[in-house]
């Protein structure tokens, strides 16, 4: 085991955990930059409809259950809004980082354990590195699967 070997495998595996928490940003900046958006056209429609709605109710049902009736309707409103809200998952990619996170974490500490620490191929080193190797195969199919996934999923 080379001061190499570690190195590469601790860049692996720090590039990992920021493609994970790139993803998730993403997904929560995508999710609350849409509910923001939402939010503020379904209040400019809510505050006309709720106009026109009093209007019509005050005349039949007096001016105590009109609003009542209207404050109802816009706590269930939002309740239905807040549920699909909730209920945004995440997509393939993040598994796919997830699980090289996971892959880079165990090889860096296969490294760590193997035994003593080598200085050799710090310097100059052009030696393949097996450690290294063991990586390779196991992120291209992840990759080839993410690209897959990707290519089956409907646009939106």
């Amino acid at each position: 085991m080379t001061f190499a070997n570690i190195a590469s495998a601790a860049r692996l595996h720090i590039r990992a955990e920021l493609l994970v928490a790139e993803i998730r940003f993403r997904r929560h900046l995508r999710k609350m930059a849409l509910m923001a958006v939402a939010a503020a056209v379904g209040l400019v429609g809510l505050v006309f409809v709720n106009v026109a709605l009093y209007q019509y109710l005050a005349a039949s049902w007096g001016p105590v259950l009109a609003p009542l009736a209207l404050g109802a309707v816009n706590g269930v409103l939002a309740l239905l809004l807040l549920l699909v809200a909730a209920a945004s998952r995440p997509g393939p990619e993040l598994a796919a980082a997830e699980e090289l996170r996971k892959l880079t974490a165990e090889t860096l500490e296969a490294d760590v354990k193997a035994g003593p620490l080598s200085l050799a191929g710090m310097v100059g080193s052009t030696a393949y590195d097996f450690q290294a190797s063991r990586l390779l195969v196991p992120v291209i199919g992840l990759i080839i699967d993410a690209l897959r996934r990707r290519k089956k999923a409907p646009g939106p």
